[in-house]
């Protein structure tokens, strides 16, 4: 590091990369590329974001144990790769998770354990990927209450200050802030319950007496109309019930 003409000490990195730097995560990428082929070799199915590895198979009743003895014999093979080239595996944030289809759910009694690393890891009710809370039917129902949960705290924060807001402005603030999360990966839900549209629907009807200071018992569909109207960085809109 050089500031105002002045230097740094110079210390020699043999293993890794400095935090922070340029260059750190796609020397990262390359490093841990090879990983794809130890969990290939198993038939295993994976998905590599950044330091964070995915790996998972599909299975039936029958099978179910078979494929379990594969997953087991991958994760270690994983751990012995990554020890091999000086990494460490950290079994207590390894998670993992059984999705079972609407027609199964009564024939598997229980989800079993993994062995990951000398360490047991029991199967959670939901794991969260990138964002988005999965539950193990997959009916997104804690993801759309964790998304609720999100947006409300800066919908009341915006409340204290919107006195102090131009118009234009609170409608900017409001998007950025609650539009973005509600945005995220919503295509995920289509097909959802009525309960779950219900919640995400209160969200924006909230949202939006904040921005216009419409009264608590004011019609909320004229405030929607007249938001959707606004400028394109500042869309509001209404999800429709079917």
């Amino acid at each position: 590091m050089r500031r105002s003409g002045t230097s740094s000490v110079t210390t020699a990195c043999n293993y890794g990369v400095p935090q922070g730097s340029s260059l750190g995560p796609l020397c990262f990428n390359l490093y841990i590329a090879p990983l794809s082929s130890v969990i290939d070799s198993f038939g295993v199915r994976h998905h590599q974001c950044a330091d964070d590895t995915q790996m998972y198979i599909a299975a039936s009743k029958d099978d179910l144990k078979v494929n379990i003895d594969t997953l087991e014999k991958c994760t270690t093979a994983v751990h012995q790769w990554l020890l091999h080239n000086h990494l460490q595996q950290n079994p207590t944030k390894s998670e993992a998770i059984l999705f079972i289809a609407a027609r199964g759910r009564q024939s598997v009694d229980h989800a079993p354990s993994l062995q990951v690393s000398d360490a047991v890891i029991q199967p959670s009710a939901t794991i969260r990927s990138l964002g988005v809370t999965l539950d193990r039917h997959l009916t997104f129902d804690q993801h759309v209450a964790n998304v609720c949960k999100a947006c409300y705290f800066p919908i009341r924060a915006l409340r204290h200050v919107r006195q102090s807001l131009p118009d234009d402005v609170a409608r900017i603030v409001a998007c950025s802030i609650v539009g973005s999360r509600l945005d995220y990966c919503n295509s995920l839900f289509v097909g959802r319950t009525d309960c779950n549209f219900k919640k995400l629907q209160r969200v924006q009807n909230t949202l939006a007496r904040v921005v216009l200071r419409a009264g608590k018992f004011e019609h909320i569909t004229p405030a929607l109309i007249q938001l959707h109207g606004c400028q394109s960085n500042s869309v509001f809109y209404t999800i429709s019930l079917q």
